[in-house]
Formats: structure tokens, C-alpha cells, sequence
């Protein structure tokens, strides 16, 4: 089980543009609790330098947050959506959502390729070409995962990885399409054909030939 990071959120009832801008001056972002306890939204703000380094990393969206509501409460949580500057990247408002013990919840999960610059069919030439940058699964909180690492080092040439071959994390089901393509090796572009027989390539350039004339008459 990962570890928590511990935030403090701070109830809020003032809203609006203008209140969420002085918040910010003031090192805070407003942010939305949600859940079964707080079916409406629970409105609070949270530190921005507490959340800062959840927030700048890759895996943002898998990592369990140990909620202080003050009065003693504590909340299991994961930022749902963080709405950014446009420009900066930084964080002007965040979404919680609250976990409940031995209740599954739907995540997606980011995946990280182990050994590609060692990757079998990339040192013949072919490219790794990744189609799925995150998986969806339905897991208990406490089995969260905070990555999917693949290793592809010996991923062959025109060889792929679906989600059905990817090994499934402690407690969890996969919510993707288990055929979905995760990753793939192709040769480079322009490979297959210099691959061909010269005769076929020659019967090629003839039958491409022969088919313009014809559409010209």
C-alpha cells in the first residue's frame, strides 16, 4: 500500500471569481470535495505548496491524499481533475474525491515502458510506437496503483502488447478493452517495401504503370 500524503483542507463558503483570485495571492487553492459523504460538494482550500508536489507529478491522479478536515476528520481522497493555467501549468482549482474503505473505485493509471533504448526490435530499426499512456481499472483504494511499468525489451519487430497481456495490479479489473493495443513495433516506414524481392517490386512499378494507362484511355 503506497503511502499517504497528508494535506489540510479548510472549509470555504465565500465563492465567486474575485474570492478564488485573492485565495491564490494568498498561497491557497480553492478546491471541491466530493463523494458519498458529500453528495453536493463539500467546498474548501487547500495549501499550494502542501499539494504542490502531488500535483507536479506524473502520477497525480493514483496518489492517495490523507484529507485533514479539522474536528479530528480525515478523509481518504485523490485529486480527480486539477483545472490549470494556461500558460504556467499552475494549479487554480482542484477536485476531490473521497475513497471509502473496501469500496472499489475506477482509475486510470499511467503506464511507464521499462528498457526502451534496449527494446529488441528498436535495435533493428523498427519504432516503439505507444497507443495507451494510462489504463483503467476498478480497485479498492488501499490497491492503488501509482504506475503501470511494461517492460518491452524484448518486444520483437511487428510485435504488440494489448491489455490482455499486461499483468493486472493486486485486487484489480480492467475497465479498458482487453484488446486494445497498449504499445507496438513497427518496422520503419519505407522498410517493407525495400524488403521486397526485387521481382515483386519490379511487377509492382509494371501493374501501377499499366493501370494509369488504362485510366488515361
Amino acid at each position: 500500500m503506497q503511502d499517504r500524503a497528508k494535506v489540510v483542507f479548510r472549509s470555504r463558503e465565500e465563492t465567486g471569481t474575485g474570492v478564488c483570485r485573492k485565495l491564490r495571492v494568498e498561497g491557497l487553492i480553492p478546491a471541491v470535495l466530493y463523494g458519498p459523504a458529500f453528495p453536493e460538494g463539500k467546498k474548501g482550500v487547500v495549501g499550494y505548496k502542501e499539494v504542490l508536489p502531488v500535483v507536479s507529478s506524473s502520477h497525480w491522479e493514483t496518489t492517495i491524499l490523507e484529507l485533514d478536515l479539522g474536528d479530528g476528520r480525515q478523509e481518504m481522497a485523490l485529486m480527480r481533475e486539477i483545472q490549470r493555467h494556461a500558460l504556467t501549468r499552475s494549479p487554480l482549482h482542484i477536485d476531490f474525491l473521497q475513497l471509502v474503505k473496501d469500496h472499489k473505485i475506477r482509475v486510470k493509471v499511467p503506464v511507464h515502458l521499462d528498457n526502451r533504448d534496449t527494446c529488441a526490435g528498436v535495435k533493428l530499426g523498427g519504432l516503439l510506437e505507444q497507443f495507451l499512456y494510462e489504463l483503467e481499472v476498478e480497485v479498492l483504494p488501499q490497491d492503488i496503483p501509482e504506475q503501470i511499468r511494461l517492460n518491452v525489451q524484448g518486444l520483437g519487430m511487428n510485435k504488440e502488447i494489448k491489455v490482455s497481456d499486461v499483468p493486472l495490479p493486486q485486487g484489480a479489473t480492467w475497465v479498458q478493452d482487453p484488446d486494445s493495443v497498449v504499445v507496438s513495433l513497427v518496422p520503419p516506414k519505407g522498410a517493407e517495401e525495400e524488403a521486397l524481392p526485387e521481382e515483386e517490386q519490379e511487377i509492382q512499378v509494371v501493374a501501377k504503370g499499366k493501370a494509369k494507362k488504362e485510366g488515361e484511355a
